[in-house]
């Protein structure tokens, strides 16, 4: 995959202490560049998994949408809670921490996380965070 270099539009501030860092997940993450902290385990691996950035005056909207195993709606308020996971993850591992991480790190910039998703027919993340 080619590499994307992402820099903020103009007028647009990230604090110094953070810009390095956070422009370079989000790089990462638009390159799709696998680790321990990144993985697509509920999507098969011969699926698309679209990925959408949009950096506007005032925030950075990343949308993340796979073709996965989605999420049934009984489990999606538990969704963000530590340690919970989908009924219907069968054998698929993990431990039910990773989404609320994610969302405690994205709150702590003042962004938010949201998601929505339809059971067989997959998810679609969609993480705004504010520039300051």
């Amino acid at each position: 995959m080619a590499s994307t270099v992402l820099t903020p539009p103009e007028g647009a501030t990230i604090h110094p202490e953070d810009r390095e860092s956070f422009l370079e997940q989000i790089n990462r993450v638009v390159d799709g560049e696998k680790d321990e902290g990144m993985e697509f385990r509920y999507s098969p691996e011969d699926k698309l998994i679209d990925f959408t950035l949009t950096l506007g005056k005032d925030s950075i909207v990343l949308r993340i949408q796979d073709r996965g195993i989605g999420i049934p709606v009984e489990d999606r308020s538990h969704l963000l809670k530590s340690f919970y996971r989908g009924r219907n993850v069968g054998t698929i591992t993990g431990t039910g921490l990773g989404l609320a991480i994610v969302d405690r790190c994205i709150k702590l910039h003042g962004g938010d996380l949201a998601f929505e998703s339809e059971v067989d027919l997959g998810t679609t993340f969609t993480v705004i965070v504010p520039l300051c």
